[in-house]
């Protein structure tokens, strides 16, 4: 996965944490460090969980605290120190601790799948066995 990608970012859940058995060296993965990148993966699944009435995209926003830590960032060269993929870069703007900065996350998070955008840069994968 990742082979020749280029713009855009993708957001894969991966509940058998096996992802990076599989992934290409093509591409940088992280797990999500940002604000922004978390808002963007909320908004791309409340838009999917509107368009389909999915119920692992409701479960996902309903319990995003659980699930973050399960997502991977895909970033092609192309996306590479932006906002979306560096935390240094947004950390610039946030000096609060960690836990405070959780917080923020959080906020922002709930803030989104009430407020869901109509235009999104990603995709969102969700892995099984």
């Amino acid at each position: 996965m990742g082979a020749g990608m280029t713009g855009g970012l993708a957001y894969i859940l991966d509940e058998s944490d096996n992802f990076l058995e599989k992934m290409s060296g093509d591409v940088r993965v992280q797990k999500i460090e940002t604000h922004a990148a978390t808002e963007e993966l909320i908004s791309l699944i409340t838009q999917h969980a509107n368009l389909t009435d999915s119920e692992t995209a409701k479960n996902v926003l309903e319990n995003m605290e659980e699930y973050l830590s399960k997502f991977w960032q895909v970033i092609p060269p192309s996306e590479d120190n932006t906002n979306f993929t560096h935390r240094d870069i947004e950390l610039e703007q946030v000096s609060a601790s960690n836990s405070a900065y959780m917080d923020q996350l959080n906020l922002a998070a709930k803030d989104i799948v009430l407020n869901a955008q109509s235009k999104f840069r990603g995709a969102v994968v969700v892995m099984s066995a």
